[in-house]
C-alpha cells in the first residue's frame, strides 16, 4: 500500500513539474512569437516603403542608389532579428525538453527528421548519425 502512495505521489509530483515547464515554455515562447510578429511586420512596411521608393524614381527617371541602399540594410538588420528570435524560440523548445528529460536534436538528416543525441541511425531513412553529423559540422564551418 505504501509503494502505491509513493507512486502515486511521484506520478503528481512529475505531473506537476511538467506542468510548470510546459507553461514556462508556453509563455516564453508567446513572448518570443510576438516580437517575431512585429519584427515580420516592420519588414513588410520597410518593403512595401522600399518598393514605392524605387517606383517613384522609376517614374522620375531618377535613380538614388544610396537612398535604396539604405532602406535594404534596414530589412537586412530586421532579417538578422527575426533570425535571432527564432534561434531563441528554439533554445526556449530545447530547454523545455532537457527539463522534461527529453533527448536533445544534434542535427536534422537530409529527409528533414530531427536525429537525438545517442541516436546511431535516422528512424526515417536509416542514414548512419556519424556521417550526418560529421556532414552538419562542415556545412557550418
Amino acid at each position: 500500500m505504501v509503494d502505491f502512495i509513493d507512486k502515486v505521489r511521484h506520478g503528481f509530483a512529475q505531473g506537476v513539474s511538467t506542468v510548470s515547464v510546459k507553461s514556462k515554455e508556453l509563455v516564453d515562447a508567446a513572448k518570443i512569437k510576438s516580437q517575431i510578429g512585429d519584427l515580420e511586420r516592420r519588414r513588410k512596411e520597410a518593403l512595401e516603403e522600399l518598393g514605392n521608393i524605387a517606383y517613384t524614381m522609376f517614374l522620375g527617371g531618377t535613380f538614388v542608389e544610396d537612398r535604396l541602399r539604405a532602406r535594404s540594410t534596414a530589412i537586412q538588420e530586421l532579417d538578422g532579428q527575426i533570425q535571432s528570435k527564432q534561434k531563441e524560440l528554439a533554445e526556449i523548445h530545447g530547454r523545455a525538453q532537457e527539463a522534461l528529460g527529453k533527448p536533445k536534436v544534434i542535427t536534422t538528416c537530409a529527409c528533414g527528421t530531427e536525429i537525438y543525441q545517442g541516436t546511431k541511425f535516422c528512424g526515417k531513412c536509416g542514414k548512419k548519425v556519424e556521417q550526418l553529423v560529421i556532414n552538419a559540422g562542415q556545412a557550418q564551418g
